[in-house]
């Protein structure tokens, strides 16, 4: 018997669907390609060995997938997983095309993961069309669509107005995200959540990264630095951390000018010592210190000056 199913919570998603056993189902891809889709059960313990994450397809930044950015379902994951993810089978593992949160949720918090996963051969073209269309209850954030939409013209060889012809968008958000995608990964890596971000702090964003760019560092070294500092002094926030880093480089011509290095390392959280060198000038610059200890710092500094200047 077939009948017409809307799959709940999901985005433009009408399939035929025919009950083949209990717990398979069968659904019409964008290409009119029918597949079928088996319920599985991945055991904790086998999650990262079955399961994987093609970013190509799935889209998600999964070096994004933090405790701050997974903290809406890893307590109700516990309990219930209310969707299942959707995967298809490639050898012996499952390339997971919707649920790469739910995946990393079901590895922090220790329990299964529920799958509905397909044997049937599809399309890169196929498979890119059902994760978008699956997209889940956290969208993709601003960069992340911008490079899945570049990965998706460049496939189908199509020009951004194209694609949102094609995949039911506006040119203008097409624009938008494929700019915010310019922005480096390992910066990205210094915010917990990256879909806090707003098309304009992307923007703000875009031009710290061309500064990064233009002083030849390593950015990957800088972002890691600037990431333990931020940690150092307990900055979680997005928005402040935003705020301090684009603020470091407003008057700075490079950004090396503006990268601290640690003196000490505190034990306790919130606590920050870094020293910061540019060309013949050194300062220092503290955090959340007690005035008693500021004042001995203070003191230290005078005797060390009147020691070695005092003539």
């Amino acid at each position: 018997m077939s009948k017409v199913k809307k799959i709940v919570g999901r985005r433009n998603i009408t399939s035929t669907t025919t009950t083949l056993s209990n717990d398979i189902k069968t659904i019409q891809l964008a290409s009119g390609t029918e597949i079928d889709l088996t319920a599985y059960t991945v055991p904790h313990a086998s999650i990262e060995s079955e399961t994987f994450v093609n970013e190509t397809i799935n889209g998600r930044f999964q070096d994004n997938l933090s405790a701050e950015n997974l903290k809406d379902i890893t307590e109700t994951i516990k309990t219930n997983q209310y969707y299942p993810v959707i995967a298809r089978k490639i050898g012996d593992r499952f390339d997971i095309l919707d649920g790469s949160r739910r995946r990393q949720s079901a590895i922090l918090t220790g329990v299964n993961l529920e799958m509905l996963y397909t044997e049937n051969d599809i399309s890169e073209e196929d498979a890119m069309m059902l994760s978008e269309q699956l997209q889940t209850a956290k969208e993709l954030s601003i960069a992340e669509q911008g490079a899945k939409y570049l990965r998706m013209m460049e496939r189908l060889n199509i020009d951004g107005k194209r694609l949102a012809q094609k995949i039911g968008v506006s040119a203008a958000k097409i624009s938008r995200c494929t700019r915010a995608a310019s922005v480096s990964r390992p910066l990205l890596s210094i915010f917990p959540d990256i879909n806090e971000l707003s098309v304009r702090d992307y923007v703000e964003l875009a031009k710290v990264n061309e500064l990064l760019v233009k002083s030849g560092d390593p950015i990957e070294e800088f972002c890691a630095t600037y990431k333990q500092q931020t940690q150092e002094q307990d900055l979680t926030d997005t928005k402040s951390i935003l705020k301090t880093l684009s603020d470091s480089f407003k008057s700075a011509k490079a950004p090396s000018a503006k990268l601290a290095s640690p003196i000490f390392e505190f034990k306790q959280k919130g606590l920050a010592a870094n020293k910061i060198e540019k060309g013949n000038k050194l300062s220092f610059e503290f955090n959340k210190l007690p005035n008693e200890t500021k004042e001995k710092i203070e003191a230290a500094i005078l005797s060390v000056l009147q020691e070695q200047h005092s003539d």
